[in-house]
């Protein structure tokens, strides 16, 4: 710590002042923003170099005259509004672009779409913005060392395609924090805002193991269970925990190599094997989770006439116990 974080501010300095200052706000859609704040969000966006305009750069020709050339300052941008038309063609949500293309219009059509479209047509269009970052770090040729094993080299791949995605999410995820916007962009997916020491400590860890190639069928149930319970429907809340359970059932299939299998055997006999851990915590804390999953599984799923359907509560205290079983059984490597 340095002097300077010694010093208090005065919004440190009462819960009133803080209030004064910047005046809480429950967690909320991102349709419930007001266009100024949209336009303001941008701004910050903006200021962090990202979704900017265009830039300037000098070049110079053939015959040694040298001009002005406008270039894009995201690849994110344009293969995102790209993506938009060609994705869905009839709504025609970038019809500048669509009608002349040039880098004005690219950027003209994302703001609009940023400002203007439903929550769902902006989270798309993000969502696209991030895979163009990972599209443009694919690109690049990673050699692969001599004494380099296969899964280390998978390892850095899939470290070195995030990169850009990573330090993007960040910035969104502290900017959706402080408009307090419910919901959060990881590797995997879209996700409901947690309490902060959750996000950090369980499901920002176990969301980038997941998205190691290894993982590839955990993390597919992972993200259909988020995708399900965003629906906020009773029926989505139930599919959610139906998707929470098969991440739990491919995860020990991948590790005990064995199919069909119900869930707390599984564990028992991966513990036994060295597979997972073999502690106290896993005997006893795991094994009641386990049991809690076959009863909610039961009682609120879709792989067996449901009693009744989820709540939103039920389904989160899924979703966090099953990233608590991930994060204690996931090697920490490959």
């Amino acid at each position: 710590m340095g002097i300077a974080d010694r010093f208090q501010l005065w919004s440190q300095t009462s819960y009133q002042s803080r209030e004064a200052i910047s005046a809480t706000t429950p967690w909320r859609p991102f349709n419930q923003l007001t266009q100024e704040e949209k336009r303001t969000m941008l701004l910050h966006f903006n200021r962090r170099n990202y979704f900017w305009g265009f830039r300037k750069r000098n070049e110079t020709d053939f015959s040694g005259f040298s001009h002005e050339k406008i270039i894009s300052a995201e690849d994110g941008v344009t293969y995102a509004v790209n993506s938009m038309n060609n994705l869905y063609k009839k709504e025609c949500y970038a019809k500048r672009t669509l009608e002349t293309w040039t880098f004005e219009n690219v950027h003209a059509d994302f703001k609009d779409i940023f400002l203007n479209q439903d929550e769902n047509v902006v989270y798309e269009l993000i969502s696209l913005y991030g895979m163009g970052l990972i599209a443009k770090a694919e690109e690049k040729q990673l050699y692969k060392h001599e004494d380099e094993s296969d899964e280390a080299y998978e390892k850095r791949k899939t470290e070195s395609a995030y990169e850009k995605f990573d330090e993007f999410s960040g910035v969104l995820n502290e900017i959706f924090e402080d408009y307090k916007i419910n919901v959060r962009l990881t590797r995997s997916n879209w996700i409901p805002q947690q309490e902060q020491l959750i996000i950090e400590t369980i499901y920002e860890p176990v969301l980038k193991i997941l998205s190691l190639p290894r993982w590839k069928k955990v993390n597919r149930e992972i993200e259909d269970a988020f995708e399900a319970y965003a629906n906020s429907t009773p029926s989505g809340y139930s599919k959610s925990m139906t998707h929470c359970y098969s991440a739990v059932q491919a995860l020990l299939q991948e590790l005990t190599g064995k199919a069909n299998i119900k869930i707390k055997e599984a564990s028992k006999d991966a513990a036994t094997r060295g597979l997972i851990p073999n502690d106290t915590f896993t005997a006893k804390a795991l094994g009641e989770m386990l049991s809690t999953f076959e009863q909610l599984r039961m009682q609120h799923g879709d792989a067996h006439p449901k009693i009744e359907y989820a709540n939103e509560q039920t389904a989160k205290l899924m979703l966090n116990l099953t990233l608590v079983y991930l994060q204690h059984c996931l090697p920490d490597s490959i």
